[in-house]
């Protein structure tokens, strides 16, 4: 009889993790590589700070003389092993890969801002404030940009802080929209939120793919990383016709994103059809894992591949670079979510957003 893993979910342990006095079996689980009896309670820390030490790290595979068994898929080991042996804790694991999938969102995203905050007299009035584990990212002088003006991993802890959120975002003249993933106490969140005039408006997905083998690129695409300073100028040009920047705001834009060829944890990709620039894109590395972020196709490239290319680089770059463990974010139901679910990731959950009418 083989046995779960209680860290990672991994079904084939030759013994019980534990006996019925709780002590260890010190067999050793070839997935996350935990040891019972020692790396757990016996070093003072609970299954659950180990296992999120697991999924912090990448969710990798652990033993060397095992190999990884084909087509394995930690997240869908972790929820399909906690939905058979306790169906109560499938969304707990489920939501410590979206705790880490919002984190790493939420760091790319003071990276993007803080860089416009350091330019001269912080002419945008940015500014970036914790409240509890949740992060209010606020742009005074941006109004209009929702990614700007919004509050990430806001959970029932922080119900709390709702009030000195909204006063915050009411000096700076801003209505920020609050992005909800799942987790317990969510009811409590939204009940709150309603209580003070806020209203879901739509959905966002999250994406989460480990181990992933990325797709073939076809011989007329090419993706490339931004290398020299003329690769820069052409990913500038064709990121904000992509996303389609008034021509007034495009001097202002520009030097809102001359820092990004100096981000350490960032790679810039051009994709090229036929010698011409077609789309671009993001990849953001950090602690093992990687966030694809900010793609866009020009719309004379739409529906030719140019999505999927950019997609299976950054993913292969991003396994060069150590990191097993790939997320995004994409409106839902968008061609970016069609596409990235095409190239392997796995729909992780969605999440609510929540902002006021007007």
């Amino acid at each position: 009889m083989k046995h779960l893993c209680p860290v990672c979910g991994w079904p084939e342990l030759n013994a019980p993790p534990y006996d019925e006095a709780r002590n260890g079996s010190f067999e050793i689980c070839p997935c996350c590589g935990v040891e019972f009896g020692y790396d757990d309670a016996a070093r003072g820390q609970t299954l659950e700070q180990t296992r999120a030490r697991w999924i912090a790290g990448g969710m990798k595979w652990w033993s060397t003389s095992r190999p990884e068994p084909k087509n394995w898929d930690a997240t869908r080991q972790l929820a399909r092993a906690a939905s058979a042996n306790d169906p109560a804790s499938a969304g707990p694991l489920v939501a410590m890969v979206g705790d880490r999938c919002e984190e790493i969102e939420a760091d790319f995203t003071a990276e993007r801002m803080q860089g416009i905050w350091d330019r001269e007299g912080n002419p945008h009035g940015i500014d970036i404030r914790p409240f509890g584990s949740a992060r209010a990212f606020l742009a005074s002088g941006l109004s209009a940009m929702r990614m700007f003006n919004r509050v990430l991993n806001f959970r029932h802890d922080e119900v709390i802080h709702l009030e000195a959120i909204l006063a915050y975002y009411s000096a700076g003249g801003i209505s920020p929209e609050f992005e909800i993933h799942p987790h317990d106490g969510c009811e409590m969140v939204f009940e709150h939120l309603a209580a003070h005039g806020f209203r879901q408006t739509g959905f966002h997905a999250a994406f989460v793919g480990v181990s992933l083998s990325p797709q073939a690129i076809p011989g007329h695409i090419v993706v490339k990383p931004v290398r020299t300073p003329m690769e820069f100028e052409s990913f500038l040009d064709a990121y904000l016709r992509g996303w389609k920047v008034d021509p007034l705001y495009l001097p202002g834009a520009r030097a809102n994103m001359e820092f990004w060829q100096r981000c350490p944890h960032w790679r810039l990709y051009l994709a090229e059809m036929d010698g011409v620039v077609a789309g671009v894109g993001i990849v953001f590395l950090q602690k093992g894992a990687a966030y694809l972020t900010n793609a866009v196709v020009l719309d004379e490239f739409r529906r030719r591949g140019i999505q999927s290319a950019l997609i299976a680089a950054r993913v292969r770059d991003a396994a060069a670079a150590g990191c097993q463990t790939i997320y995004a974010h994409a409106a839902w139901d968008s061609a970016n979510h069609r596409n990235l679910l095409r190239s392997g990731l796995q729909l992780c959950y969605t999440k609510a957003l929540w902002g006021r009418a007007g």
